[in-house]
């Protein structure tokens, strides 16, 4: 008995067209260069050489792997018509998932990437100095530590309604109205997360549609521009200028200002400049976000670390208040808790729902015992923070300090968080390069570990950022040596 594949091996020039039965997915056209095997849902291309090195190899018993990807045959039947047959089932088999377009356009937080490589190092035995993390080098004070002890000694080791406990959402609606003059209805308004990017993330789940745009600070945090591209959103890039302090200009909202604008978003004091919004430019946003019917997003996780007098403005306190603003902030700079994970939201009613339903789909709820912490902390005794705030302060004057010993290189004062944004364009053109390529060459030949400015967007270009919670001795030492790095840059 001869199959119908045999029977075409066998009769190439048999019609198969004569026979409506007979299945021959796949049409085999022979050229004098080359053999092209067209399936419906694969195309392999080999020139006759190699289809007959493959046909030789399997008349003597050897395996031989062909295909795309990584699709191989492992046992090539001897026939090329067979060989067609066979190679389409295995074109049919179902493929596995790789990760989707959507997933792969998020850029990844870049310093814990360099993070990464500077531990890397470490491993190997370098001494690294560490200014590229936004972390607090302080240990989380005491008694907020106790408080989670004594929760987990208690056996608070179990799930919370996904909102957050009733007492931390109390405190965290009680803070508020001390610190901003604001009163917000803890079960209406208060939502707890597991910290300040979830906040982010949740919230711009819940009120952005496909193609609605949201006007984004640059250079800024890069969670909200990934965040927003996420949801199939239209990041509205509004450049941050080091004439004007790394501030946003109501003026340049408004330009940027379209039907489609959803969300305006402000960070104050900002990563990664360290720049403090004035009263009026709070309000004048505030405004404009009222009159077009959009949203604030007010990123407010840096609005305790501040200094030389000035003040922290939200845009909550101006225009509709609440009903234009959404606040995201947390405990991981002000307390020092970056491991612990704990942030919120402060929104409008009728966003409560929707928001609510966003964090319980990704993460239930924050921690049962790190919630009792977050009580602690907001509750507790603050001079630890205070003696935080004041050893940023001492270690942003040896900052600029050393960094006013580099020449053509320049740095806006910081009046908040703890970073600085370096101008070193002039010596970055000089020698052709990018801030990332230098950013890169000071970890690996000299061992400080900063982010270059594009970390932050485009317009962060000719810029590195370095966070000064760390000591003085080492914020010294490594931006003098950035400075031997910069002077040392040959023309390109």
């Amino acid at each position: 008995m001869v199959d119908d594949s045999e029977r075409l091996c066998q009769n190439p020039r048999e019609d198969t067209a004569a026979n409506p039965a007979m299945v021959i997915p796949v049409a085999m056209r022979r050229t004098s260069n080359s053999m092209k095997l067209n399936a419906h849902r694969n195309q392999i291309s080999m020139n006759s050489s190699s289809l007959l090195m493959m046909l030789r190899a399997r008349q003597r018993g050897t395996n031989i792997g062909i295909g795309t990807g990584q699709t191989v045959l492992s046992a090539v039947p001897s026939c090329p018509y067979r060989l067609e047959i066979y190679r389409q089932r295995v074109a049919n088999r179902p493929m596995k998932p790789s990760a989707s377009e959507r997933a792969q356009s998020v850029r990844a937080e870049t310093a814990f990437t360099v993070l990464g490589k500077a531990r890397e190092l470490e491993a190997k035995g370098r001494k690294i100095i560490h200014l590229e993390i936004g972390e607090p080098d302080f240990d989380t004070p005491q008694h907020i530590r106790q408080a989670g002890i004594e929760a987990i000694q208690r056996g608070e080791t179990h799930y919370t309604p996904t909102p957050g406990i009733a007492e931390l959402r109390q405190a965290i609606a009680e803070n508020t109205k001390e610190e901003l003059g604001v009163d917000v209805n803890w079960r209406e308004n208060v939502l707890v997360t597991v910290g300040g990017k979830e906040a982010i993330f949740a919230i711009l789940a819940t009120i952005l549609e496909q193609g609605d745009e949201v006007i984004v600070p640059n250079p800024s945090y890069p969670a909200y521009e990934a965040g927003v591209r996420f949801m199939g959103a239209k990041p509205v890039l509004l450049r941050l200028r080091e004439e004007n302090g790394f501030r946003a200009s109501a003026d340049e909202v408004n330009q940027l200002l379209s039907p489609r604008t959803k969300a305006i978003v402000l960070n104050s004091p900002s990563n990664p400049t360290g720049s403090v919004m004035e009263r009026e430019e709070v309000r004048a946003v505030a405004e404009l976000a009222k009159d077009r019917g959009a949203v604030v997003l007010s990123d407010e996780i840096y609005k305790s670390i501040i200094y030389d007098g000035a003040k922290h403005y939200s845009s909550i306190q101006f225009a509709d208040g609440l009903e234009t603003t959404v606040i995201a902030d947390g405990f991981s700079k002000k307390f020092a808790m970056t491991g612990w994970r704990l942030g919120y939201l402060i929104l409008p009613s009728r966003l409560f729902d929707g928001a609510n339903k966003m964090l319980n789909v990704m993460t239930s709820c924050a921690s049962a015992f790190v919630q009792r912490a977050g009580i602690a902390a907001l509750r507790g005794p603050t001079d630890p923070v205070s003696e935080m705030i004041r050893t940023y302060a001492q270690r942003r004057e040896a900052l600029m300090d050393e960094v006013s010993k580099i020449s053509n290189v320049s740095m806006v004062r910081p009046k908040g968080a703890f970073y600085g944004f370096i101008n070193v364009r002039h010596h970055l053109e000089k020698a052709g390069i990018d801030s990332a390529t230098f950013a890169s060459q000071l970890l690996e030949e000299r061992g400080v570990a900063l982010l270059h400015g594009t970390a932050f967007g485009q317009y962060g270009e000719g810029y590195v950022r370095i966070s000064y919670a760390n000591s003085v001795p080492n914020i010294r030492q490594g931006i003098q040596e950035m400075g031997r790095a910069l002077l040392g840059l040959k023309r390109g």
